[in-house]
């Protein structure tokens, strides 16, 4: 849930041969994170988690 640039970045330096396979599986992992931030911003007041959460949202959860 870093961002698009911090994705493809991983993704380089990690040098797969199935680059779709882990990106598939890095966005997987960044959607659960983002959900469990905005979960726990919302619980506990925390407006700082909430705020992160949904700016990532836009990008995480658009189609490519």
């Amino acid at each position: 849930d870093l961002g698009r640039r911090a994705l493809e970045r991983a993704l380089r330096a990690y040098g797969t041969a199935r680059p779709e396979s882990l990106r598939r599986r890095a966005v997987f992992h960044a959607r659960c994170a983002l959900l469990e931030d905005l979960a726990y911003g919302l619980e506990t007041g925390r407006g700082r988690y909430v705020d992160k959460s949904t700016a990532g949202m836009g990008w995480l959860f658009s189609p490519r």
